[in-house]
């Protein structure tokens, strides 16, 4: 952990990108049965997003990595620390599970920079679509 006196979320500063979490939420048309959004500043602006395709109840022994998951990140773009409201972000998949890869018609997420709305749209987009694929 790194303590820093000129963090913004020291003594009960929002984190900067907290606005932006709503955009993230979990898409009602797609139907995610676990889907989380978490952001802070404590090393940087960030918001992550971890989701599972499957219930769970039915993940073995519990545990979220049996399961067909997902983390995505969201942070500014081109490597700056901290975000500042109206600049770009950078939408990017860290890990998803392999069984997604065997899915019939599965595209990875590509990166993508740009406007949070036009991101978020993207994202959205992705998982809607794959889960499609694994809802049939």
């Amino acid at each position: 952990m790194v303590y820093d006196i000129h963090r913004p979320d020291v003594n009960g500063v929002r984190p900067k990108m907290e606005p932006l979490v709503s955009l993230f939420d979990n898409p009602d048309e797609a139907r995610i049965p676990f889907y989380r959004v978490k952001t802070d500043d404590n090393i940087m602006s960030s918001i992550a997003i971890t989701g599972s395709f499957d219930p769970v109840e039915s993940w073995v022994n519990r545990i979220y990595e049996n399961s067909r998951c997902f983390r995505f990140t969201v942070k500014p773009e081109k490597g700056k620390r901290y975000y500042t409201e109206g600049e770009s972000v950078t939408v990017e998949l860290l890990t998803f599970d392999y069984k997604l890869k065997e899915l019939d018609g599965f595209k990875k997420f590509r990166k993508c920079t740009g406007a949070p709305e036009q991101c978020a749209m993207k994202l959205k987009a992705w998982l809607k679509n794959t889960a499609e694929l694994t809802n049939p």
